[in-house]
């Protein structure tokens, strides 16, 4: 907390040469820990006299930063939004004198995206992805209108609209944006950000729960035997060609299984958590990490 009050105290200086101030009344500040056991600092920051306030949350951008390093508050406020898209459209998507293709596509033009923005970089934890998949089966249920004695479960209820589960067009996005990523250089900021991983950087341990964007990826990869340094086509072609066959929900995202070639977590000797794969070729595993 030392260091940031210094920086922060750099910084209002610099900006008061330019005539520009930070407004004490407006500014807050957010401490991420990935640790099981969070401390409280001892004393707030402290801007021109005034004490800041800490949030556990903040909107930016769109997307909620959660201190706890975890996506479960940004999906929940995405599907609030998105609930509000569908009181708005209810009208058109439950109304069963529409072809129900229409309101399909009504359904992934208005509500999808505004219910998977940001859903590339999100890390789920298998209960998020239950979450998620029951909002979405509820509203496919009742542009259906399928009740509990027509006695149909969830795919028979995606073959009624040629859908997929919400979690399965969520894995598909992610992969196509970790393509996108590895094409980036190597020192682009986007790419260095997304396939870093948490380090210890201090006393305490790391919290094994917290779900890793790496970490899943490469399970996804290493399950369907694909390689992110595969040609752009070739790429987008078996990712095409996996989610037409088969839903990629059914994987245990975040855990590691006993079959061959696994996916581990490995402590290297800088204290960095990174992800190892036989599913990626050495020269791009050593880019990854």
């Amino acid at each position: 907390m030392e260091k940031a009050q210094r920086n922060l105290d750099v910084l209002n200086s610099i900006l008061k040469k330019y005539g520009l101030r930070l407004n004490n009344g407006k500014c807050k500040y957010q401490i991420i820990s990935t640790m099981k056991k969070y401390i409280l600092p001892s004393a707030p920051l402290v801007l021109e006299g005034k004490d800041l306030e800490e949030v556990e949350e903040y909107v930016y951008l769109g997307s909620v930063i959660s201190s706890r390093a975890v996506d479960r508050p940004d999906l929940e406020r995405r599907l609030r939004l998105a609930d509000v898209r569908v009181c708005c459209l209810k009208s058109i998507l439950f109304n069963w004198s529409l072809p129900l293709r229409l309101r399909y596509r009504v359904l992934m033009t208005f509500i999808f995206p505004t219910a998977t923005y940001g859903c590339e970089t999100w890390a789920l934890k298998t209960a998020d992805e239950k979450f998620a998949r029951i909002w979405w089966m509820k509203i496919l249920r009742r542009m259906t209108g399928t009740r509990w004695f027509h006695k149909r479960n969830d795919l028979k209820v995606l073959a009624m609209v040629n859908s997929k589960h919400l979690t399965t067009m969520i894995a598909s996005r992610r992969l196509r944006y970790a393509g996108h990523l590895w094409r980036y250089p190597s020192e682009r900021f986007a790419r260095q950000s997304i396939f870093a991983e948490w380090g210890l950087t201090g006393s305490g341990r790391l919290d094994k729960k917290l779900p890793r964007w790496g970490l899943q990826v490469s399970e996804h990869l290493r399950r369907h035997d694909i390689q992110l340094d595969l040609d752009k086509e070739v790429y987008q072609e078996k990712l095409a060609e996996i989610y037409a066959q088969q839903d990629l929900c059914d994987l245990t995202v975040g855990t590691v299984d006993s079959s061959p070639a696994p996916v581990a977590v490995v402590d290297t000797a800088d204290g960095v958590h990174r992800p190892s794969s036989s599913h990626i070729s050495p020269q791009a595993m050593t880019q990854l990490t």
